[in-house]
């Protein structure tokens, strides 16, 4: 999923278009510690402080370093991803903290943000506007509309319509994506698909699928990224449905 040879690019692109966003919307960056090639002082969004986080709730481990193991339980999501968000996870399941714009989950067969089925917590996106190009994509994305006529507008890939969910409490738009079997029209047959303000790509392989849920937490948009390989098991696809399910976020928690 990672692309490490577009990173540096992506990084001064995202420093830049984050910088002047906030500068706009009067977005508040608070200090916290480095993760997942995140600065320790960019944050996208502060958090209301009417939420109240439980502190029987277990906070997500894991780095950028390396992911951690989680055992059966409910976890949350905590400093520096601003927003609240708790699920029940199997044991076995993998997770890593990307800074304040991801927290990566995956079956236990897989490795919290590679995998046969992963489950990603997503701020401040961007979606590229050609998913063959090998240059930044526009500024990030800042409403559930948006996100999804940014999304619907990709070529070379399987786009289905967008429905009304509902997840964690809170009401938004999901579509779902699906690249052909024998590789998209790009040259290394993937397709990129949106990345994080400092450099985490997201594209899709041959005969994979991503499915993206926009939702809107108090003007916040929080994109969950599901994505499935070939090599995705029925039990995967399973347990991954169950931890969507059992999810809280914001003030539901």
């Amino acid at each position: 999923m990672g692309r490490p040879s577009r990173t540096a690019v992506l990084i001064v692109a995202g420093i830049v278009v984050v910088g002047s966003v906030a500068l706009v919307a009067g977005i508040h960056f608070g200090s916290h510690s480095a993760a997942a090639g995140a600065a320790a002082s960019d944050s996208p969004a502060s958090v209301s402080p009417s939420v109240s986080v439980s502190s029987t709730l277990s906070p997500f481990p894991g780095d950028s370093d390396s992911h951690a193991t989680l055992d059966a339980g409910r976890y949350v999501t905590s400093d520096p991803f601003p927003v609240p968000v708790s699920a029940t996870v199997p044991a076995g399941w993998k997770s890593e903290v990307g800074g304040p714009y991801a927290v990566f989950l995956s079956t236990a067969d897989g490795d919290a943000n590679v995998g046969p089925a992963v489950l990603d917590l997503v701020l401040s996106p961007f979606v590229f506007s050609n998913p063959c190009q090998d240059q930044p994509p526009g500024p990030p994305v800042g409403s559930v509309d948006n996100f999804v006529t940014a999304v619907e507008a990709l070529h070379g890939l399987t786009v289905i319509r967008p429905k009304t969910v509902t997840v964690g409490g809170l009401t938004g738009k999901q579509l779902t994506l699906r690249a052909p079997l024998h590789g998209g029209r790009c040259a290394d047959g993937h397709d990129l698909i949106m990345a994080l303000p400092l450099g985490h790509e997201f594209e899709l392989g041959p005969g994979d699928t991503m499915t993206l849920t926009a939702l809107d937490d108090k003007g916040v948009l929080l994109v969950i990224d599901e994505q499935t390989t070939t090599e995705a098991t029925a039990r995967d696809r399973a347990q991954r449905a169950a931890v969507l399910k059992s999810m809280s976020i914001g003030e539901y928690i």
